[in-house]
C-alpha cells in the first residue's frame, strides 16, 4: 500500500509540472503574438503615412522617375554629358547635347587622319580630340574655325585627297624601311640599327672630342639608315659579312689551335676515330648552311665534307 501512494504522488507531481510549464508556454506564446500584431499594425500605419506623403508631394515621384531615365542611358554618354554639361555652346536638352558634341566629334576627326590602330597613338588621338571639342564648347571663335575649315573640307575634297596621298606616302616610307609604329619595338629597332653600324668601325674612342665625332657620325648614318632602306640593306649585308668573317676566323683559330694539340693522327682506333670526329665537326661548323635533309642533297653534302677532311689531313699533318 505504501509503495502504491509513493508512486501516486509521484505521477501527480509529474502531471502537475508538465501542466503549469504548458500554461506559462501558451502564456508566452500569447505575448509575442500580440507583440507582432502591435508591430505589424505600427507598419501599416507608418506605410499609410508614407503613401500620404508621398500623394501630397508629386515632385519626388518626378526626380525619381528622372533618375531612372538617365541610369537607362550607356554609361559612357552619361559621363561625357556631365563632363561637358556646364559649357555655354551645349543645349539644354539631353538628347540635343549628345547628337550636338557627336557632331563637333565627327567635324574635327574629319580634319584629321584617319584613327591610328596603336594602343598608345589611338589614347593621344582620342585626348587631341577631346581637347579641342572642349574648345569649341567654350570658345566661340574656335567653333567658327572649324565649322569654317569643315565646310571648306567639303567644298574643296581634292585637298582632302592630297592630305590622304602624303600621309599614304609617309606611310609607305615607313613601311619601306620597317618601322615599326609601336614605341617600344621602334626603340629597339633603332638600338639594333645603331649596333649594328657600331660594329662596322672600330672601338668607341676614349678621348671627348673623338667620342663626340664618332657618336655625331654614327647617329647621321643610323639616320640615313632609317630614311633610306638601300641604305639599310648595305648596312645589313656590310655585316652579315664581317659576321661572317669573324664566324670563319674563329672556326680557323680552332682548327690551328687542334693541329698545335694533335700534330699526327693517332693510332689507336677509338682515338683516331675521335679525332676525325672531332676535325669534320669544326669543318661542318665553318658552313654556314646545316646539313640538308634531302637524300641527294645530304649525300652531296657528306661527299664534300669529307673531301675537306682529307685535304686537310694532307696539307696541315703531313
Amino acid at each position: 500500500m505504501i509503495e502504491i501512494e509513493v508512486i501516486l504522488g509521484v505521477v501527480l507531481t509529474v502531471l502537475f509540472v508538465v501542466l503549469f510549464v504548458a500554461r506559462n508556454m501558451m502564456a508566452k506564446g500569447k505575448a509575442e503574438h500580440a507583440l507582432e500584431q502591435e508591430a505589424i499594425s505600427a507598419a501599416a500605419s507608418r506605410l499609410k503615412a508614407a503613401e500620404a506623403e508621398q500623394q501630397e508631394e508629386p515632385q519626388t515621384v518626378t526626380y525619381v522617375v528622372e533618375d531612372v531615365a538617365v541610369d537607362s542611358k550607356p554609361q559612357e554618354t552619361v559621363k561625357a554629358e556631365k563632363a561637358h554639361e556646364h559649357h555655354k555652346n551645349l543645349p539644354e536638352d539631353s538628347m540635343l547635347r549628345r547628337h550636338y558634341l557627336t557632331h563637333l566629334r565627327t567635324m574635327d576627326e574629319a580634319l584629321h587622319d584617319s584613327r591610328p590602330t596603336d594602343s598608345t597613338l589611338k589614347r593621344h588621338y582620342d585626348t587631341m580630340i577631346e581637347k579641342e571639342v572642349e574648345q569649341c564648347l567654350d570658345d566661340d571663335t574656335a567653333l567658327e574655325k572649324l565649322e569654317g575649315s569643315y565646310q571648306e573640307e567639303k567644298q574643296h575634297p581634292l585637298k582632302g585627297k592630297v592630305k590622304k596621298q602624303l600621309f599614304a606616302e609617309v606611310k609607305k616610307a615607313q613601311e619601306a624601311t620597317n618601322i615599326p609604329e609601336d614605341s617600344m619595338l621602334r626603340r629597339h629597332y633603332i638600338t639594333h640599327v645603331r649596333a649594328m653600324d657600331e660594329a662596322l668601325h672600330g672601338d668607341r674612342p676614349t678621348d671627348s672630342a673623338l667620342k663626340r665625332h664618332y657618336d655625331t657620325m654614327i647617329e647621321k648614318e643610323v639616320e640615313q639608315c632609317l630614311c633610306d632602306h638601300a641604305a639599310l640593306e648595305n648596312l645589313e649585308c656590310s655585316y652579315n659579312a664581317q659576321k661572317q668573317h669573324t664566324t670563319r676566323g674563329i672556326v680557323k683559330k680552332q682548327i690551328h689551335a687542334a693541329v698545335e694539340k694533335i700534330s699526327k693522327i693517332p693510332e689507336d682506333s677509338m682515338l683516331k676515330r675521335h679525332y676525325l670526329t672531332h676535325i669534320r665537326s669544326i669543318i661542318e661548323a665553318e658552313h654556314d648552311s646545316p646539313q640538308p635533309t634531302d637524300s641527294t642533297l645530304k649525300r652531296h653534302y657528306e661527299t664534300m665534307i669529307d673531301k675537306e677532311v682529307e685535304a686537310y689531313l694532307e696539307t696541315e699533318i703531313s
